[in-house]
């Protein structure tokens, strides 16, 4: 790996992806405070634009030298494409197992507070054979906590909580856990990453962890779905709809699902659409992402759209 150095002592690891960042402020901001706790930070650049690929790397290389830039190459190979590429650079490089990986999206606001307390407590977890990975509790910009589906609350503590799945953005990963379970799902592009992850977690008999004070902004989406002020769920543009439910059906079929399983989850994320389109508009566009997907899932069809 280019110009680094003592790569087997280093500890922990960041994964940054880019993509046609209106500013570089708040990832030169993320690296400093990524820095503070001595975590060494990689940038994987999906961006398409030359130029702008161009004006990132000078940047960030110029303000620090110690980062490791990747480019795409002008093709937006998406987050798990990305994320793999470096996991496996590490694996080739023999970095200790027991390493931690952070993972981050651009637009994740990275605290110096929230950081140290999750390599503070991963390394206490660490210990645990059960211990699959480690994820910081998400907030969000209203300042109201997302709804997080607990395994058994009554035994969780003032710390900790056992959650079903967690999002990538924000979480603390062993190395280890990659090499026993595997990477991310390589086409499933972007949208139900970290979801079929944590679910390959669970069935290897990995505890996924959520830190209840390791507090991080986490914005999906391009708004809120909402009725009678209440939350219902983040909703973005019609194409995600495809990504959804396709790398959805894709995770339960190739985790042995049962098919009363897919068609249960499948309809849920109807009806989502369903509610999504009343509500926001373009009605036939989302629905017809969500049956293409639907469509391509069946199929075992994965990939870029």
């Amino acid at each position: 790996m280019e110009n680094m150095n003592n790569s087997k002592e280093n500890k922990f690891y960041a994964i940054i992806i880019l993509y046609n960042p209106d500013s570089l402020d708040l990832t030169i901001s993320n690296i400093e405070n990524l820095r503070k706790s001595n975590i060494h930070t990689f940038i994987y650049d999906n961006s398409q634009n030359a130029d702008v690929r161009k004006k990132n790397r000078n940047t960030i290389v110029n303000t620090f030298n110690d980062v490791h830039y990747f480019d795409s190459q002008g093709e937006n190979n998406g987050l798990s494409y990305a994320y793999n590429f470096i996991i496996e650079k590490l694996f080739e490089e023999q970095v200790d197992l027991n390493s931690g990986i952070c993972f981050f999206d651009q637009d994740s606001e990275i605290n110096f507070d929230s950081i140290a307390s999750l390599i503070q407590n991963y390394l206490t977890l660490l210990e645990r054979d059960d211990f699959g990975f480690i994820s910081g509790f998400p907030m969000r910009k209203d300042g109201k906590p997302y709804r997080i589906r607990e395994v058994s609350p009554k035994s969780n503590n003032n710390h900790y909580i056992e959650v079903y799945q967690a999002p990538s953005s924000f979480s603390l990963i062993p190395l280890r856990t990659f090499k026993h379970i595997g990477l991310f799902q390589k086409d499933f592009f972007i949208d139900h990453i970290d979801m079929d992850f944590s679910l390959r977690c669970r069935l290897a008999g990995k505890k996924i962890i959520t830190l209840r004070n390791a507090t991080f902004i986490h914005d999906i989406g391009i708004g809120n779905v909402e009725l009678g002020g209440r939350f219902l769920f983040p909703y973005g543009h019609p194409q995600r709809h495809y990504y959804q439910v396709r790398n959805m059906i894709l995770s339960l079929k190739r985790s042995h699902q049962s098919n009363t399983k897919i068609i249960k989850e499948t309809f849920v994320r109807f009806s989502i659409v369903l509610i999504t389109g009343a509500f926001k508009g373009n009605f036939n566009e989302r629905m017809k992402f969500f049956l293409k997907g639907v469509k391509h899932g069946l199929e075992s069809k994965g990939g870029k759209l």
